[in-house]
């Protein structure tokens, strides 16, 4: 009998035992976080938040299944000390920590703009383990946003794999290398357009020796197709990255000519003072001298002459120094203590070079 009794205990402890039932089950399946947008470019905290809501609205109809519920999120922010995620901006550190807090393993969150009264509204997707953003998804509107668009932004930030678009470009001259964010893809002229490119701003470049290098940001719309067509002018002279102007000849050729034309116009000038003393003493001596004064005056025209070749040659090369000064692209080449310096300094009626030491 008291076998019985607490056999009869034992099972009527196991029936009143709360069930797992599938609300239990339910969060562990989730885990993409719909974090707080910010607003910037004059948007208004309601015209975020009405962002917010239509993006929910539009993700759950689909995700349901993997998207935390928005009390999750208000959750969150009644933990003290919470409120600092409020400022994460799209910094990839910051909203993956907030994802570890949420137990998600992905947090999408972005910007909300108004400007001109254009909307755009990008949203970014962090994978909390690499704390690393794997997505980006951007839509300009001038009104609300479309059902189209929703469906955009749900495609990247869900489906990345997915958020593709196509690239055309042509271009004026052939065998220039072409790069899409940096990776080449090929030369020119492209055989039909650049498909499957992932949708966006892409940086793209295209470059070819003896000619001015084409970059430029180019939108790739989401399905669509965008084109763009590149001209490379040729150029006789195209800058290496990273020179300082004093390592390149044409700065060096210029303050050559220039330096030489004002030496010359100085020897010539000399010589045409000797001249004007030799045809002095031949009219005191009351002898002809309009051959000896002729040469004088040839001289000195020449002396002017250089002494205008060698200024325009000291401008040039003070113009070099400070064009390629102004548009030189990448790092400057490293320069010693004791590497000598040109610059330009304020000069009786203009502008001088300096060689500084």
């Amino acid at each position: 009998m008291p076998a019985l009794s607490w056999t009869g205990l034992a099972l009527i402890s196991l029936l009143a035992a709360p069930a797992p039932g599938p609300l239990d089950l339910a969060p562990a399946a989730k885990g993409v976080l719909l974090w707080h947008l910010n607003p910037v470019d004059g948007a208004t905290p309601e015209l975020v938040h009405k962002v917010e809501l239509q993006l929910r609205k539009a993700f759950e109809a689909v995700h349901a299944d993997q998207l935390l519920p928005a009390m999750t999120m208000d959750s969150l922010l009644l933990v003290e000390g919470n409120e600092r995620y409020l400022r994460c901006g799209t910094g990839a550190a910051c909203l993956a920590g907030l994802g570890k807090q949420a137990g998600a393993r992905i947090v999408l969150s972005g910007e909300v703009g108004l400007r001109e009264g254009q909307l755009r509204v990008r949203l970014v997707r962090i994978e909390v383990a690499s704390e690393a953003q794997d997505g980006e998804a951007i839509v300009l509107t001038s009104g609300e946003l479309t059902a189209p668009q929703l469906e955009e932004l749900r495609v990247g930030m869900f489906e990345p794999a997915r958020y593709l678009g196509s690239l055309e470009l042509a271009c004026d001259t052939d065998g220039a290398e072409v790069l899409v964010d940096g990776e080449r893809v090929g030369l020119t002229p492209l055989v039909g357009p650049l498909a499957r490119l992932p949708a966006g701003l892409r940086k793209v470049e295209v470059r070819l020796d003896g000619h001015q290098p084409f970059e430029r940001e180019v939108w790739v719309p989401f399905n669509r197709l965008a084109r763009v067509v590149v001209v490379l002018p040729a150029a006789a002279y195209v800058k290496k990255a990273g020179l300082p102007f004093w390592e390149d000849w044409p700065f060096w050729t210029t303050l050559v000519v220039g330096l030489g034309g004002m030496a010359a116009g100085g020897v010539l000038l000399a010589d045409a003072g000797v001249l004007e003393d030799n045809a002095e003493a031949l009219r005191a001596a009351h002898l002809v001298a309009d051959a000896e004064q002729g040469r004088a005056d040839d001289r000195s025209l020449q002396a002017y002459v250089m002494f205008g070749v060698g200024g325009a040659g000291l401008l040039a090369a003070g113009l070099v120094a400070i064009i390629e000064s102004a548009t030189s692209s990448g790092p400057a080449a490293p320069r010693s203590s004791e590497a000598p310096r040109l610059e330009l300094r304020p000069a009786p009626g203009g502008l001088g070079l300096c060689l500084q030491y």
